[in-house]
């Protein structure tokens, strides 16, 4: 693992980490790998990214009207090459660390518990989410419907002589591989398939967290609940007046498959 600076953020240099993904493929192609498979897998990185990075940041990964800039940051990933390794290959990138790229959140220490770290990646992330899905954890917090749909769309990949991929991921600590497979495309479609559909309600609750820079917010009901949410229209401003109060808010839940 190594850094670089490419890009800038408010005069900062924004360093990006270098990571490795392996591809597991039924032929033995090395640094030449064909364009269909290349391309293919680039565009799931690329498609799987931001919402892996939306989801953790915000708790929904998808969302109405133009892409935020913190967003952009974050799901920033840069593709550096191939080579070839115990009869893999390997696609080198690098993307920057969350803190790196949104730091506001990490310096408001408002992130939700158990999302992400200042130190993870977009395509650590990307990993991350995958082991959960393999694993069909019903309840976790780190996907919801939309998420699940992308993950999907990797199937394309498998049937490309790709068997799995080895992916970069963070567990409280430092970063371990995890594999991306067909495995994981069926269980994305088991969880999306148990997943109630969004609905409209009216929620009442303590507005108890507000984030400005990405919009969210956190309801604390009655019986102690926390509800994430996300502003879609309107000024964000506007939640900060109600700080600490009772409020009541009108949206589309979002479910999870438990």
């Amino acid at each position: 693992m190594s850094l670089c600076q490419d890009s800038v953020l408010e005069g900062n240099p924004l360093n990006y980490i270098e990571q490795e993904i392996a591809l597991d493929t039924e032929t033995d192609f090395g640094a030449d790998v064909p364009l269909s498979i290349s391309a293919a897998l680039l565009r799931r990185l690329e498609d799987t990214a931001r919402p892996c990075v939306r989801m953790a940041i915000e708790g929904a990964s998808a969302s109405v009207g133009a892409i935020p800039a913190w967003l952009e940051r974050a799901s920033d990933i840069r593709t550096v090459g191939f080579s070839e390794r115990n009869g893999q290959s390997i696609l080198h990138v690098k993307a920057p660390t969350l803190g790196d790229a949104v730091p506001e959140v990490f310096d408001q220490q408002t992130l939700w518990p158990g999302m992400a770290s200042a130190e993870d990646t977009a395509v650590q992330l990307i990993g991350r989410v995958g082991h959960i899905v393999r694993g069909q954890e019903a309840a976790s917090d780190m996907y919801d419907q939309p998420l699940l749909k992308h993950f999907t769309h990797w199937q394309g990949l498998f049937k490309r002589e790709v068997k799995e991929l080895r992916l970069p991921a963070s567990f409280k600590g430092a970063p371990v591989p995890v594999t991306l497979d067909i495995a994981v495309v069926e269980n994305a479609k088991v969880l999306s398939a148990q997943t109630p559909p969004p609905r409209q309600i009216r929620i009442v609750g303590k507005l108890d967290m507000v984030r400005h820079s990405t919009r969210s917010f956190g309801l604390v009901l009655d019986r102690g609940e926390e509800v994430r949410g996300v502003l879609q229209e309107g000024d964000p401003d506007l939640l900060k007046r109600y700080f600490g109060k009772e409020i009541t808010v009108f949206g589309k839940a979002i479910y999870r498959p438990s």
